[in-house]
């Protein structure tokens, strides 16, 4: 039984907006002032601009806003945990709440604790204005929520169909491996068919649009043996990670096409084989990722490898955006695949990387 996804354990978790970080409390102090100015302009014409007033209404409104943020902030826990209609209703109570209390104690502390004046008319006028003000806001908060659903929905589907591609090309290669095994070499044989059955369980997981790169290399890993098994000693690997990157994340079955191509295309065709060299750097904020094997034998067009690298670059396209590339390079009598990501996967990832990497490493913990 799988982890539940934080999408679906917060179903509001897109509504509520985080205000202990800057910019959405920076968005409220600005919406608020705005909305003090507008109140003084609606009250008298530009020439008698009264900034005695603009003063008053920017601090009844501005103590309105950072009073309700501040509530936000408290139940943010319970409310992203809500339904919707439940958590949008919660905070417009809230807001309505706040004005009302701000409302009758600026005109408790103006009048001496006196309610002579009309003191309902002005609370009633203050809470239409609040309802209508955060009705606008939660309805566009709603309205950002069902984008944002929908474009995560359109790039889940997406990077299923572009991964789909992979693993038909990934099999088809992996069992003429082991079909060579078979009648010569039994028992590696039924070695590799254990490395296969790994690389499937881990590529077929549900959800894992981003995995670690440890759980990467350790596919790499697999498929190497696989191939080591067929080629022997014509196969020679070297591996330089930094420690730094191993808890990057980047997209399932990222490397293990390139690390494919550099057999197929650079070891298998030369008569003494070669060495396939993977090293991992961490510059600045990128991670950058260095496939290194023998160019083909002659320069020979490499053919195959198209379709396969076309489909990395799309779906590091979609994961990353433009931070992250991947580009090929000849070096005379070498071949390199440069790929690089952002150290960081970004916020709204189409599958939580967080709760993918928990679940490698449950499941690493329970094969030790």
């Amino acid at each position: 039984m799988g982890a539940a996804s934080p999408e679906t354990d917060t179903p509001s978790a897109g509504l509520i907006p985080d205000f202990s970080r800057v910019q959405p409390l920076f968005m409220l102090v600005l919406g608020a002032e705005l909305l003090a100015i507008v109140l003084v302009l609606a009250a008298a014409p530009l020439q008698g601009f009264d900034w005695a007033r603009l003063g008053l209404w920017s601090l009844f409104v501005q103590w309105c806003a950072l009073t309700s943020a501040l509530g936000v902030w408290a139940a943010r826990a319970w409310l992203v945990r809500q339904p919707p209609a439940l958590a949008l209703g919660a905070l417009f109570l809230l807001a309505l709440s706040v004005t009302g209390a701000v409302t009758l104690g600026s005109i408790a502390l103006m009048s001496g604790g006196q309610f002579g004046e009309p003191w309902f008319g002005h609370l009633l006028s203050n809470l239409l204005i609040c309802a209508l003000v955060v009705g606008a806001v939660l309805r566009y908060l709603y309205l950002g929520d069902r984008l944002r659903r929908q474009q995560q929905a359109v790039l889940a589907a997406r990077l299923d169909a572009l991964q789909a591609r992979i693993r038909p090309h990934f099999l088809f290669n992996s069992m003429n491996s082991i079909a060579a095994l078979i009648v010569t070499d039994p028992e590696r044989a039924e070695t590799a068919v254990e490395d296969l059955s790994a690389l499937f369980r881990a590529s077929l997981k549900a959800g894992a649009a981003l995995v670690p790169l440890d759980e990467e290399l350790d596919l790499c890993e697999r498929y190497l043996r696989i191939e080591a098994a067929r080629l022997g000693d014509r196969l020679q690997v070297e591996w330089d990670v930094d420690p730094a990157t191993r808890g990057a994340a980047l997209p399932l079955l990222s490397l293990q096409p390139l690390i494919e191509n550099a057999v197929y295309h650079g070891i298998q065709p030369r008569l003494g084989g070669g060495c396939v060299r993977l090293a991992t750097r961490l510059e600045g904020e990128l991670v950058q990722v260095v496939v290194d094997n023998p160019a083909a034998p002659g320069h020979a067009p490499v053919v195959g490898h198209g379709m396969a690298v076309d489909n990395i670059r799309a779906r590091l396209r979609t994961c990353f955006g433009e931070r992250a590339q991947l580009k090929l390079e000849d070096r005379g009598d070498r071949h390199l695949s440069l790929l690089s990501f952002p150290l960081t996967p970004p916020a709204n990832p189409v599958a939580p990387w967080t709760t993918t990497y928990a679940i490698a490493a449950q499941n690493r913990s329970a094969q030790s």
